[in-house]
């Protein structure tokens, strides 16, 4: 039954994204893709997961008015499946990317879990 929802889940997030390639608004794209990769990590497609993580990161990256919240967010959720396939050194510095982003903005539940991450 999970595996039926895992897939409900992405179809939904697919259709989010292409609805939202057809705009203008970057950051609404990238936040659907971002969602569009946790839809997939939870389905156990890493590789798709990966190229959805990569570029939200991307546009986030490259837009000034990224609000710094989200970019934290999608920073941790590539973190989380960089730990999930062994890419420890690449999971740290993540991690800790996170961990700073979370500290300056006061987000006690990012910090706490960006900080256990790193201890690891």
């Amino acid at each position: 039954m999970a595996s039926i929802v895992n897939w409900a889940y992405v179809l939904k997030s697919k259709l989010a994204v292409a609805s939202a390639r057809q705009g203008n608004d970057l950051l609404k794209l990238a936040h659907r893709v971002r969602h569009l990769g946790d839809a997939y990590y939870y389905a156990g497609r890493w590789t798709s997961a990966e190229g959805c993580y990569v570029e939200a990161l991307l546009i986030y990256r490259r837009d000034e008015r990224t609000p710094q919240l989200d970019l934290a967010n999608a920073i941790r959720s590539f973190a989380v499946l960089k730990d999930q396939v062994g890419a420890t050194e690449e999971s740290k510095r993540l991690w800790q990317e996170a961990h700073d982003l979370y500290v300056a903005l006061n987000i006690s539940a990012g910090v706490a879990e960006s900080a256990a991450r790193l201890v690891r």
